[in-house]
């Protein structure tokens, strides 16, 4: 499933105050300011799009669809509100609202039909392996339930039911071996196939959050697919 990303018109306003650029008066630096990372993924499959606020602010340059993801926006820490909106109107959909420190690298995931919810994750990268590749597994596809995942022939630990990730408990990134895969979702009753990506490229070093989105009963766009998102 390919990713489509979108930016924060914030970001653009602090783009330049987050570059250390250097002064035109000779041997003057500007010191590099301090950031909080954001990465926004949207996998509510609902059929309308959702604008972004953050403090109130609009920062979605346009519609926020399922599927769309906003990766590694740097922000300037401090006490952050998101709020999401139906495009369009101002009939909010979720919220969240927390300190996001500097350097800290957060994860905000939207999920869900009706309501639509939405989930933060404070990352945590030191067991992340520099040698294998890593990926965690989260099923988003309201309806479904007791899901297993599969990367090539190998079984995901834990079968998930919907929104399971949201305890926290699935967080942590597993350890595999990189390289090309098919990335498979499978209902764990019936053995059934429920969606499949093939020549999934896990590559050395980095860290991935897979995803099970869409609805078991659409066939278009908002079907049930496997969505990679690189962390």
């Amino acid at each position: 499933m390919v990713t489509k990303k979108h930016r924060f018109l914030a970001v653009l306003a602090i783009a330049a105050a987050l570059t250390g650029l250097t002064s035109c008066l000779k041997n003057t630096t500007t010191p590099q300011q301090p950031y909080t990372l954001v990465t926004l993924v949207n996998t509510a499959p609902t059929s309308y799009s959702a604008d972004i606020y953050l403090n109130n602010k609009k920062a979605s340059d346009q519609p926020y669809a399922f599927g769309n993801v906003a990766g590694r926006s740097a922000l300037t820490p401090g006490n952050l509100t998101f709020d999401f909106k139906k495009a369009g109107s101002d009939s909010l959909l979720a919220s969240t609202s927390a300190f996001f420190d500097t350097l800290q690298y957060n994860t905000i995931i939207l999920y869900g039909v009706s309501p639509v919810n939405v989930y933060r994750i404070h990352e945590d990268f030191s067991n992340v392996s520099q040698s294998k590749t890593n990926a965690r597994f989260f099923n988003s596809a309201p309806g479904t339930d007791n899901v297993d995942f599969y990367v090539g022939a190998t079984k995901v630990p834990g079968a998930q039911n919907f929104a399971d990730f949201t305890g926290g408990g699935y967080n942590s990134f597993l350890i595999l071996e990189p390289g090309n895969n098919t990335i498979t979702a499978k209902d764990a009753t019936t053995g059934n196939t429920l969606a499949t990506l093939q020549d999934a490229n896990l590559l050395q070093g980095y860290a991935y959050t897979v995803f099970l989105v869409g609805l078991k009963t659409e066939t278009g766009d908002r079907k049930l697919a496997i969505k990679v998102v690189t962390q």
